[in-house]
């Protein structure tokens, strides 16, 4: 501490303040941005991205650690109740028709509304305005406890146009599991055989006359399938968003599969999908990768089940032993092969259990600066329910597609099933 300085309290000050992970990144970023600029010709450290890079670890890691925090409905402190009941509520949609609440201090202000937005869409702060229901935009200066609803207006934005949506996916996902004549318990020394696929083309999907001497079923029509209500008004938002704001998005805490069906149950129309589709470029959903696992393993010579990354991605967080029973004991058609994918850090992880006598093999495929130790939980829980002493990893490196995750766990996942 006397290296530091003579001044003995401005020493306590300082490890005071370098004792805070948030203060000692500023600090640190800051000393070797200055040293880039002596000594090297790199260009310079922002300590402010290292400061947001750290508040986002922050963040992604209070989320695993407490997946599901409850709302506080009410509080035992009269101070604290009567915080609640001074704050104030506003009514805000924008032309793309999302509409949503938001409760704010008696003095927030226009302003401090357009920054907000501004800094969570990374908006420039001129391309946003709030008008009020006549079309008269609002003063930065005006407070929005004065208004009761208002208009958020974002110049270039083209709502996708919904108001005739295209036919919805003629197909269910069980539709998409195929149906082998033989329904074998799920055994460790019993492979699975090669099944034949339901829908290789298009000409497949339409209704197809049965045969009195096939037991298999076939798959069902396109005019059979149930019209579910589409949620196409709860995907506008995600219109707003950039791939990087997606990516940076934490997904539904979904780990009984009985809430990940109802998810699931959810649709939205053809044009609204192509419409999404277009503004993630090389961002994959959940959904869209579920789709593509499914169709991978109804064309493939293995047979594998098809485990929901939804469903995977909570269990690394919050699974455990009896989530993972009562979602086998759904499977309809067990095999030796599970296939999956994991979301971590806004990545795919591709993986494929297959159940032996004596241990549980897991493979993957990941690029050389990935780690994959965040599954070993997973894998020691799968050990748990298929009684298996222990589980051995192969992973594959790769040095290409960084940020195509999604179609890399998909082509591991179809060769894997495929031999190739």
């Amino acid at each position: 501490m006397q290296a530091w300085s003579t001044d003995a309290r401005l020493n306590l000050c300082a490890i005071g303040q370098l004792a805070s992970p948030f203060h000692a990144t500023w600090v640190a970023a800051a000393l070797v941005a200055h040293v880039q600029k002596l000594f090297t010709s790199d260009v310079p450290l922002d300590p402010k991205h290292s400061l947001g890079t750290l508040k986002q670890l922050v963040m992604q890691q209070s989320k695993e650690f407490f997946p599901t925090i409850p709302r506080v409905i009410g509080s035992s402190s009269s101070q604290a109740a009567t915080e609640v009941d001074n704050r104030c509520r506003l009514d805000i949609s924008d032309h793309a028709g999302a509409s949503w609440t938001l409760v704010h201090q008696p003095q927030s202000t226009v302003r401090q509304l357009i920054e907000a937005e501004c800094d969570l869409l990374h908006l420039p702060i001129f391309d946003v305005q709030v008008c009020d229901w006549e079309g008269q935009a609002l003063s930065h200066e005006a407070r929005l406890k004065d208004h009761q609803a208002v208009v958020m207006m974002r110049p270039g934005f083209q709502a996708p146009a919904i108001d005739h949506p295209m036919p919805e996916v003629p197909f269910q996902p069980e539709d998409l599991l195929p149906c082998p004549t033989d329904v074998q318990p799920l055994h460790a020394s019993a492979p699975a055989g090669v099944v034949d696929t339901q829908v290789d083309s298009d000409a497949d999907m339409m209704p197809s006359e049965s045969h009195p001497d096939d037991a298999r079923a076939t798959a069902i029509a396109p005019h059979a399938i149930e019209q579910n209500l589409t949620a196409d008004d709860s995907v506008l938002a995600l219109f707003h968003l950039t791939p990087a704001s997606l990516l940076e998005m934490i997904p539904s805490m979904a780990n009984d599969a009985a809430i990940c069906m109802n998810l699931r149950a959810l649709k939205i129309s053809w044009r609204c999908r192509v419409e999404l589709l277009s503004r993630q470029e090389h961002v994959w959903a959940d959904d869209e990768l579920l789709w593509h696992l499914q169709a991978s393993v109804m064309h493939a010579n293995k047979y594998a089940v098809v485990l929901d990354p939804l469903l995977a991605t909570s269990w690394i967080s919050a699974g455990s032993v009896d989530l993972i029973e009562v979602w086998l004991s759904s499977v309809e058609f067990p095999s030796d092969r599970i296939v999956s994918a994991v979301l971590h850090q806004g990545h795919w992880t591709p993986v494929l259990w297959i159940v032996t006598a004596d241990r549980l093999e897991v493979h993957t495929h990941e690029h050389d600066d990935m780690d994959i130790n965040f599954l070993n939980g997973l894998h020691g829980l799968w050990c748990q329910v298929l009684a298996v002493p222990s589980f051995t990893v192969s992973c594959l490196r790769r040095a290409f597609g960084v940020n195509l995750c999604g179609a890399a766990a998909v082509s591991f996942l179809i060769a894997k099933l495929n031999d190739a």
